[in-house]
């Protein structure tokens, strides 16, 4: 399965450029937080309580911008935060009852054993839900070939409107 990443917009996709944080080595798909101070973007921590956007490449595909002055820094480009977005759930479908609900994300890490998840990838995690406080999106969609029963399904969905930076 592909990493995350943007689905669609009403008035279209919005992207932006930001330079990425020293020492971050962060793969396609993974959600950022922007650093409000320097401007720069770095992955958002296991439960991130706020989300830029999802990284649309990985900081490798970028190094090439870098100069050896350390003056010219990586830009990846950043989908943002406010538009639809496509990855992996974790768990098995159950039909509507899932869609308009609310999920949490996690990085697939240590082989943890997901086939549709690279480590270092992130996936919806259908075992956090909103109850449990660690809900960050709502699926609002599945792909057309997954039916009730689906194990790890490719799921639509948009971050919750209280986990968005909002970013001027």
């Amino acid at each position: 399965m592909p990493p995350i990443s943007p689905v669609k917009r009403l008035d279209g996709y919005t992207f932006r450029a930001f330079p990425v944080t020293a020492g971050q080595t962060y793969p396609s798909g993974s959600p950022l937080l922007r650093n409000v101070e320097t401007g720069a973007v770095a992955v958002t921590g296991a439960n991130p309580a706020l989300i830029a956007g999802f990284s649309t490449s990985s900081v490798a595909d970028y190094a090439w911008q870098a100069d050896t002055f350390l003056t010219v820094t990586p830009r990846p480009p950043v989908a943002l935060a406010d538009q639809e977005f496509r990855g992996t759930a974790i768990g098995t479908y159950a039909g509507a009852t899932m869609l308009g609900a609310s999920y949490g994300l996690t990085v697939a890490a240590g082989g943890a054993g997901l086939p549709e998840v690279p480590d270092g990838g992130w996936y919806v995690d259908l075992a956090k839900v909103i109850g449990g406080g660690n809900a960050r999106v709502t699926i609002v969609g599945v792909d057309e070939d997954v039916v009730d029963g689906t194990v790890n399904p490719t799921v639509r969905f948009v971050i919750l409107p209280a986990n968005r930076q909002v970013l001027s």
